[in-house]
């Protein structure tokens, strides 16, 4: 099966990230790619799979950090539990 790789300006556009940022990610293995001289390649699958574990992420943060507090609360109280 052939695959699609992309280099860290593709990537960059992808993302909307920059290349230092691409590249950071790279060297510290939060995405799967190989470095072909000095050019790091990832390929499609990898890429989608670091997008995936991403989403579940942020997507768990943001869940616990917009709980709506119970009916019943005030908003004082609920500024009170706050401090």
């Amino acid at each position: 099966m052939n695959e699609n790789y992309y280099d860290i300006k593709e990537l960059s556009g992808m993302f909307g990230l920059s290349e230092h940022t691409i590249r950071k990610y790279c060297n510290m293995g939060k995405i799967n790619a190989i470095k072909i001289g000095r050019t790091w390649t990832a390929k499609e699958s990898d890429i989608k799979e670091y997008l995936l574990s991403t989403r579940q992420k942020r997507t768990r943060k943001d869940i616990s950090k917009h709980q709506t507090p119970p009916k019943n609360q005030t908003k004082k109280a609920v500024t009170k539990q706050a401090k």
